[in-house]
């Protein structure tokens, strides 16, 4: 699952501003994921290259059907953190995009 994966030390919480930690989302919890998506879409415009943000947003895109903005996310995440591909490779949320010719990890 996408925000347990990542390390505490590179940015597992959302903006001060909330305070919440990425598994705190509620739209997560609920398995509401466009809901989801809109939370993290909120957190990346306060924050609009945390690497972190953008894992988290991608994990959450694929969850609700949203391919192409999931793959362009993980993207932009793994140019900053290209250590977090083997993360990535593994992680549930991303099952369905593992086949596309433009899987980034």
């Amino acid at each position: 699952m996408c925000s347990s994966a990542i390390p505490r030390s590179v940015g597992t919480r959302a903006p001060r501003k909330t305070g919440r930690r990425f598994s705190q989302w509620a739209g997560r919890a609920a398995g509401d994921y466009e809901s989801y998506v809109a939370e993290l879409e909120d957190a990346l415009a306060q924050r609009p290259d945390h690497p972190g943000t953008l894992y988290n947003l991608a994990c959450a895109e694929a969850l609700a059907g949203r391919p192409d903005d999931a793959i362009a996310h993980l993207t932009r995440a793994l140019e900053q953190e290209p250590e977090w591909r083997v993360m990535a490779a593994d992680d549930e949320d991303f099952a369905a995009l593992r086949d596309r010719p433009d899987w980034p990890a």
